[in-house]
């Protein structure tokens, strides 16, 4: 089975762009996840119109529930964000620089979407890597915080499942004490737990590694069930502790 991405390429190549674009449109607004395949089903619908010079169509801002006129670059911002969540930080400069040249404003805009402490982080990485890597810019702060709040919003969205079957598993016992050190007992004390639960010495550094683990164990998930009450029931305050978190990143 082909990834839309892969379907779109083969037809950009074949000189049907606008064909590409459509498939790829359709393929988006039918998704209610943000998957590592819609992220790149986007990130092709934003180099296919950049390289067309084309707006979204009404229908794709109608359609995709946005009340805001400009979804190209709000798109294109989002994406800037996906990827430095997943420590991608040459193609988060990319689109950064590609929202700041599409965008007659972008600190503007950024407030009138509700973005911009982000816009500034960003902003502020980009503008000291002159003469450094992107992540080497990057404060201690500003990792910590991408990694504790991907676990903490998945594992409350779709549970421990969901992040040891994602890309940060790979980081999961630095993003455990990450989450000890800001002051977090239950998340800490969860991901510990369910970091235990896999074999002594298990190398998390391969995420399909460890998503295939997870789908022959059933016993595993059964026990993360159980993990995951204690966040249910608990009263942490969780985002207060990544507000603060927040506020030394920016």
């Amino acid at each position: 089975m082909f990834n839309s991405a892969i379907k779109a390429e083969i037809l950009h190549d074949e000189g049907k762009t606008l064909e590409a674009i459509s498939y790829l449109e359709s393929f988006v607004l039918k998704k209610r996840k943000i998957t590592d395949e819609v992220i790149q089903a986007y990130e092709y619908l934003v180099r296919y119109k950049t390289e067309l010079s084309l707006e979204w169509s009404e229908e794709f801002e109608f359609l995709s529930g946005c009340d805001f006129e400009d979804v190209f670059a709000d798109t294109l911002f989002s994406l800037c964000l996906a990827y430095e969540k997943k420590k991608d930080f040459e193609n988060c400069k990319k689109l950064f620089l590609l929202f700041c040249e599409r965008v007659n404003d972008p600190e503007d805009f950024s407030k009138e979407l509700g973005f911009f402490d982000d816009w500034t982080r960003i902003k502020s990485i980009y503008d000291k890597t002159e003469n450094q890597e992107f992540s080497e810019a990057m404060s201690e702060s500003q990792l910590s915080l991408i990694l504790c709040e991907e676990f903490v919003e998945r594992v409350n969205a779709d549970g421990l499942d969901s992040y040891f079957s994602s890309e940060f598993s790979k980081y999961c016992k630095e993003t455990q004490k990450l989450l000890e050190k800001i002051g977090s007992k239950i998340y800490s004390s969860v991901l510990e737990k369910a970091i235990g639960l896999f074999p002594e010495n298990f190398d998390f550094s391969d995420e399909n590694k460890t998503e295939a683990y997870l789908e022959k164990s059933e016993k595993i998930q059964e026990q993360f069930e159980k993990i995951e009450d204690e966040i249910y029931s608990s009263e942490e305050d969780i985002e207060m502790l990544l507000k603060k978190l927040k506020e030394t990143a920016i």
